[in-house]
């Protein structure tokens, strides 16, 4: 047996302004006409956020990759997947997501993850007109439940996980607000996925899988440089993903 500790997923930290009382549709506006007028609003004072996940778990695991229900395989996996969401100006984003050593059983399977995404905005949409390299980042814990054991060469799975999400951009041209020139923004969010999958030969060294679902994201009223969001709103959204995954 072993022990393995999870002090931490992730830990974000970056400055956030308090609201500017300026509307983040007016900054992208000001943006996309590449328009130099001084944008004015409230206060501008600064604060310090700091989002992260960060547990403090101690799990005692099997190092053999055999055994039932209570005897645990370490691994690492590897997925890409496309999200498409059903409203919003996000056309859809596409993921590739490393598993941070989780840990399985013969019908178990959780851990953490973190995943780094390529955003599309919707043509003619105003975040389309106005940013540019939109990205996302999202990390969080993942939970599978296999319908079958291990022996079996398919083992659909339902699954489920929660995660702390971010969506970046650059400014087309940069915004002057309240004397501050600003090149790029973002927000912070938290989601949540619900799916169904199989996967394949779990016995073996090397497995693969496949899995759709849907989801939902919630972002933050006010964007890391103070402006009252009005552009990015909460949104589900149906995803499929595939990868594969190697115990050792």
């Amino acid at each position: 047996m072993v022990l393995l500790t999870l002090p931490g997923c992730i830990v974000y930290e970056h400055e956030q302004r308090s609201s500017r009382g300026i509307p983040l549709s007016k900054a992208m506006e000001s943006s996309a006409t590449g328009d130099r007028e001084p944008l004015h609003g409230g206060g501008s004072s600064e604060t310090r956020t700091t989002i992260g996940i960060e547990p403090d778990v101690a799990v005692a695991a099997s190092a053999s990759s055999g055994g039932g229900d209570r005897d645990y395989s370490l691994e690492n996996g590897v997925d890409v997947g496309y999200s498409v969401p059903f409203s919003g100006d996000i056309a859809g984003i596409t993921w590739f997501t490393i598993a941070v050593l989780p840990m399985e059983n013969e019908h178990n399977s959780f851990g953490c993850f973190l995943g780094g995404g390529i955003v599309d905005l919707k043509a003619g949409s105003l975040p389309d007109r106005a940013v540019k390299n939109p990205w996302s980042l999202q990390a969080g814990f993942t939970y599978r439940r296999y319908l079958s054991g291990a022996h079996t060469f398919i083992s659909p799975y339902v699954t489920a996980n929660v995660a702390y999400q971010m969506l970046r951009w650059d400014y087309r041209n940069p915004i002057i607000a309240d004397g501050d020139t600003i090149r790029s923004d973002g927000l912070d969010g938290v989601g949540g996925y619900a799916g169904f999958g199989v996967a394949t030969q779990r016995k073996s060294r090397l497995s693969f899988f496949g899995e759709a679902g849907f989801g939902g994201t919630a972002f933050l009223s006010e964007s890391f440089e103070g402006f009252d969001n009005d552009v990015f709103h909460n949104f589900g959204y149906f995803s499929v993903k595939a990868g594969l995954s190697l115990k050792f």
